[in-house]
């Protein structure tokens, strides 16, 4: 056997031993979200981080993120969980190019309740955000109970 030879099928093996024989279809191209929150895109509105914490009073409260990244402004017009709206604060949040929308937590600038959801920690429910211009998008987000991470979310709404 040649010394070409030897090399060419050495590198042959060394490729698939390593995975970048994959192609296209390899396990690190493929959308991976490492968080509880599901994510979704309608237009150049990005959502991400979606879930919805069970309050023990019933109430829903929405953690998310909606960032417009395109260059014309849009409004979140309304948010429903299972066919139930959401109270917004501030009522019609303006999405500007790059500046997100963070519902709860320490940089919140906007807030999303639904009292008496009732959901139950462990359950996928529907949400619904509509825009005034990019439509409509529906996800299916995981509830979590109002503990560890979460223990801090309440259904104080956002005073900007």
């Amino acid at each position: 056997m040649s010394t070409f030879t030897k090399s060419a099928a050495t590198i042959a093996l060394v490729l698939a031993l390593a995975g970048c024989g994959a192609g296209r279809n390899a396990a690190t191209l493929k959308p991976y979200t490492p968080t509880d929150g599901v994510q979704g895109t309608a237009q150049s509105i990005k959502v991400r981080d979606v879930v919805l914490i069970s309050l023990p009073d019933g109430t829903g409260v929405l953690v998310a993120t909606a960032v417009q990244t395109g260059s014309l402004q849009d409004r979140i017009t309304g948010i429903a969980v299972n066919g139930k709206p959401a109270s917004l604060a501030p009522a019609s949040p303006v999405l500007v190019q790059n500046l997100p929308i963070r519902f709860t937590g320490d940089t919140a600038n906007a807030s999303a309740d639904i009292p008496g959801l009732n959901a139950i920690p462990g359950t996928l429910v529907k949400i619904e955000f509509t825009f005034q211009s990019s439509g409509t998008l529906t996800l299916n987000a995981l509830v979590r109970d109002n503990k560890e991470e979460f223990a801090s979310v309440t259904s104080t709404p956002f005073q900007g």
